[in-house]
């Protein structure tokens, strides 16, 4: 990238292979290191980089998708660390990114679930800093996204994946709510339909994933 100058293409690269650094030190939910300050060191690097690309070329989509791809990336990582403010705010630009593509290629499903698994994220994010109810309404939010794309490509197998995840979200956080609700004291109603609401989310979401 130094002997290339300002090639942006080249540049992109760079971004990539920063990105996969942090990965294999670092990434969530998969085989790593265990690296996680190098991770976001790489991450950082990754998406200094592209904010520069993205400067010159807003709605550049490999530039998006690079910069949607790490911010994803760290936005996890930030929450398995427990460092929720800084999560939020990096979540909502992963959000941001994910809209904007679906917004310059509105027909590709891959773009259109990235846009799911982010709303996902920031009901994972947003429960710490908003709260529970907040953080069910994300999910909601990704739910409803996610039967949509669902009604309209009932075979694909990531898109059904997709729907099934915001279902178990709701159901786990609906019945952890009610049980906070039970020992402040609050009203049986509002109970109960938290748990109809988690029962009903949690089997279908288990007739799904038959």
């Amino acid at each position: 990238a130094q002997d290339a100058g300002d090639n942006p293409d080249l540049q992109n690269e760079l971004a990539q292979a920063y990105l996969k650094i942090g990965n294999v030190q670092g990434s969530v939910y998969t085989a790593n290191l265990g690296d996680s300050d190098g991770a976001l060191k790489s991450y950082e690097k990754s998406i200094a980089i592209v904010e520069d690309l993205r400067q010159k070329s807003p709605d550049n989509v490999e530039y998006l998708k690079s910069y949607l791809e790490t911010t994803d990336q760290k936005t996890l990582l930030l929450v398995r660390l427990n460092r929720w403010q800084e999560a939020e705010q990096i979540g909502g630009k992963s959000l941001e990114a994910s809209r904007r593509l679906t917004e310059l290629e509105p027909g590709n499903l891959d773009f259109q679930i990235k846009q799911v698994r982010s709303l996902q994220t920031m009901g994972d994010v947003i429960n710490f800093s908003g709260g529970h109810q907040s953080s069910i309404e994300w999910y909601r939010r990704s739910l409803e996204a996610a039967e949509k794309l669902y009604a309209e490509n009932p075979k694909d197998e990531i898109v059904r994946r997709n729907v099934i995840v915001p279902l178990q979200r709701i159901g786990t956080k609906s019945d952890y709510y009610a049980e906070i609700l039970k020992e402040t004291g609050a009203p049986t109603g509002e109970i109960e339909k938290l748990y109809t609401e988690a029962e009903q989310m949690h089997r279908r979401s288990v007739e799904m994933a038959e």
